[in-house]
């Protein structure tokens, strides 16, 4: 802790807690940070944000231009530079949960260190730090919420309505940032109209006016839509598509599936328990009607952890796989520092003698973040995890030069771009995002990529609504001058069978294509981790293992060579492969090349 003195500062161990705690995150992130493209938005957003383009809805115009100022760092891969943007803003996330912690246990013998440990506790909690070592834009928003709420901690204390404005500035941003930010508006709102001087009229339009400045950032979508950028999701260069990117016409829809959510919650039995709850609320929250920032933080942390859960509640499949669970991040930004100021309060009511219980207090915190980081590391190291990376390469390389192939779903799609679009590798493949041919700015394009590359006029043959029909007519037209694939994905969602198809590793050739010998196919994939344990299984990376396996095992049956077909299999099973009688078949093989070299 610092101190001034007759103009001197006096510097003590506490002085350096705030910086250990950026660095000292920011270095475990750093460590354990993805060095390519890793699954689900990465891709996307890091070859977006390179591009200066239009990302998945909303778009996230702030992602982009924050992220295309850090690709210019010299510091390895381009999407390397994005995960370390994740990285800063999440380091900067945790100091900023410091300082509001520091501020509300003023007074409390080592306040420093207690903050410290708490920041640390939220800096190494599992769903926080998984998404601070990949490009995302969660860090973003997060550091964002916590920097609002920090400035309304300032002006709490100063009464500097510039720190009032600054507040409602950030949250326009947050807005951008992510749109989870809408469920803090209400608790601002609130807060604005708690004291005579916030619900002044001047007071409240300039608060709105920044407010809506900040949140004018989505005009980068229309004016980037019109330049017609690589990634370029929704087209948002007219009224309509701007309506479908910024969610305008769906808002509506998931606003009246929330409350049919919360209605079919809070029924028979239930409604004591909530009814007994909203009281004890009422119990806890009217003493703290004069807190008017601790208010604040405990309103916003509740309505985002309530409005989140009805908002998600129908989405059981991807609950269960624990895909929602990191947006329940910014709770914690909000109620950790309210249940500081709880402790704080009874921490300030000990004799001064008993400075001791605030220090011994204070060591056993730090044992949680110890135990965190301890416990997290492993299945959190993502410093070697070259999965997606790999899967994308493995695939284009499967192809022959100038062909074309369809693709579906995030995983499949998002690396391949990012392999494409920003590192040029493959760019001569054709690639399909069979799912979005639904959209017609998307079908339009591939139209005219097709006419562009091969000089094929395509129309859709059926509405955009029944994509098997399009991909169908689409790929005839492409066999008339190049081969096409399609990978597992897409030929499972479209349901085609496997058995019209020719494996080409982890793609599959339509008929009568050349299909190459799997042996040389196989010969130029990369297996990083897949094949070893130098890295954790990342999430999402089991059902690639699973691909990888199948495909290894029918490699080994369609393979003539009895060496190669082995060889096939024992990578099969290094993959998690299991079946009786292939294993049966491996070993009859086996002694059957053991007698002829005998």
């Amino acid at each position: 802790m610092s101190e001034e003195k007759n103009g001197a500062f006096k510097i003590t161990a506490g002085t350096f807690a705030g910086p250990a705690v950026f660095f000292g995150s920011f270095a475990v992130y750093l460590l354990t940070l993805a060095p390519e493209v890793t699954f689900w938005d990465c891709g996307e957003l890091s070859a977006a944000a390179w591009s200066l383009g239009i990302s998945h809805p909303p778009g996230y115009p702030l992602f982009c231009i924050i992220g295309r100022l850090f690709t210019f760092l010299p510091l390895g891969s381009i999407v390397y530079r994005l995960n370390v943007m994740s990285a800063f803003f999440a380091a900067g996330a945790v100091y900023m949960l410091f300082l509001m912690l520091k501020k509300v246990l003023r007074g409390v013998p080592f306040a420093q260190w207690l903050s410290a440990a708490a920041a640390l506790s939220f800096a190494f909690y599992s769903y926080f730090w998984g998404v601070s070592v990949v490009a995302a834009v969660r860090t973003l928003s997060i550091f964002l919420l916590a920097l609002t709420a920090y400035f309304l901690l300032i002006f709490e204390e100063s009464q500097d309505v510039r720190w009032l404005y600054l507040s409602a500035f950030f949250l326009g941003f947050s807005l951008v940032s992510h749109e989870s930010a809408y469920f803090v508006i209400p608790a601002f709102v609130i807060y604005h109209l708690s004291r005579s001087s916030t619900r002044k009229a001047g007071v409240i339009a300039v608060s709105a006016g920044l407010f809506i400045l900040a949140w004018s950032t989505f005009l980068y979508d229309p004016v980037r839509g019109h330049a017609g950028p690589i990634i370029d999701i929704g087209r948002p260069d007219t009224l309509g598509n701007l309506r479908w990117v910024l969610k305008w016409d769906r808002y509506g829809a998931m606003l009246r599936s929330t409350l049919s959510n919360i209605s079919l919650f809070f029924t028979g039995a239930r409604m004591a328990a909530v009814a007994a709850a909203l009281g004890i609320a009422a119990w806890v929250v009217y003493p703290l009607r004069k807190r008017r920032w601790l208010l604040f933080m405990i309103i916003a942390g509740v309505s985002f952890y309530f409005c989140m859960t009805f908002f998600t509640i129908s989405a059981v499949a991807v609950r269960k796989m624990g895909l929602l669970d990191k947006y329940y991040n910014p709770v914690f930004i909000f109620l950790i520092p309210a249940l500081a100021a709880g402790l704080s309060f009874l921490l300030k009511k000990l004799p001064a003698k008993n400075r001791l219980i605030p220090a011994i207090a204070a060591v056993v915190l730090f044992a949680l973040p110890a135990f965190l980081l301890a416990s997290n590391y492993k299945a959190l190291d993502n410093s070697r995890n070259f999965f997606a990376y790999d899967l994308a390469g493995n695939e284009l390389n499967s192809l022959r030069p100038f062909s074309a192939i369809f693709s579906w779903g995030d995983n499949g799609v998002f690396p391949v771009w990012y392999r494409q679009d920003v590192e040029k590798y493959r760019d001569d493949v054709f690639f399909v995002h069979a799912e979005l041919l639904s959209y017609d700015w998307y079908m339009e394009n591939r139209q005219a990529g097709m006419y562009r590359r091969y000089g094929i006029a395509f129309s859709p043959r059926a509405p955009l609504s029944d994509i098997r029909r399009n991909v169908d007519g689409m790929a005839e037209r492409l066999q008339e001058k190049t081969s096409v694939y399609f990978d597992f994905s897409s030929a499972t969602q479209l349901k085609i069978p496997m058995t019209s198809l020719i494996p080409q590793g982890v793609a599959w050739m339509l008929p009568p294509g050349r299909p190459r010998p799997l042996g040389r196919i196989w010969g130029l994939y990369n297996l990083r981790g897949a094949l070893d344990d130098s890295t954790n299984k990342a999430f999402a990376v089991e059902g690639v293992l699973n691909i990888y396996a199948w495909e290894a095992a029918i490699w080994s049956q369609t393979t003539a060579r009895p060496t190669e077909a082995l060889n096939a299999y024992f990578i099969a099973k290094k993959l998690g492969f299991n079946n009786k009688l292939l294993d049966k078949w491996a070993i009859s093989l086996q002694r059957k090349l053991e007698g002829v070299g005998k």
